[in-house]
């Protein structure tokens, strides 16, 4: 635990360094594209001078179409805590709708990749399709995780859509995201 702590200090030191328009952030991931930093107006989904100190050296950094890192009030995303076994999890939180800011568990929306079901939720277990196919109305939303793009079904939040050029998955929306000690 005091890694993880210790990992999220260095990485918050090196985020608050690079606050620099077009200035890379760390990458914890190799062959992953790195978001940067860009001049935005204040509360816009880009805005992260002013977002909350949620980061941790595990995230994963989204960025708009451009490149610009995204809040981590508007998108978040995470694997399952190792310390409970969940890290083959994974886990993204949004705004409702997404591209909305979220401060809660009232104005959010987790979705989770759980195909091996340690969350203990074979519901949502299910809800996970490695082979899902893009419903008509789904459209774009512009984030980006790397290679992935995330699109929306706009009439249906209980799904999100993560596409890459070799695949479609479907993340199912969690009503009661799982905790653990």
């Amino acid at each position: 635990m005091r890694v993880r702590a210790l990992i999220g200090v260095v990485l918050g030191l090196a985020l608050l360094s690079c606050g620099s328009p077009e200035q890379p952030l760390p990458s914890l991931r190799t062959g992953v594209p790195t978001p940067i930093r860009c001049d935005a107006p204040e509360g816009s989904v880009v805005d992260v001078a002013h977002e909350p100190d949620w980061r941790q050296g595990d995230d994963r950094f989204w960025a708009t179409s451009d490149g610009c890192l995204v809040r981590i009030d508007v998108i978040a995303d995470f694997p399952g805590p190792a310390h409970c076994g969940w890290q083959s999890a994974r886990v993204i939180v949004t705004g409702i709708p997404v591209g909305a800011r979220y401060s809660d568990d009232r104005n959010s929306a987790t979705y989770v990749r759980d195909p091996g079901d340690v969350f203990g939720d074979a519901s949502t277990a299910a809800g996970f399709d490695p082979d899902a196919a893009l419903p008509a109305r789904a459209v774009d939303t512009g984030f980006r995780e790397g290679g992935t793009a995330l699109w929306v079904d706009e009439n249906d939040e209980s799904v999100i859509y993560l596409v890459t050029a070799t695949s479609i998955e479907r993340w199912p929306r969690d009503p009661q995201p799982a905790g653990c000690a």
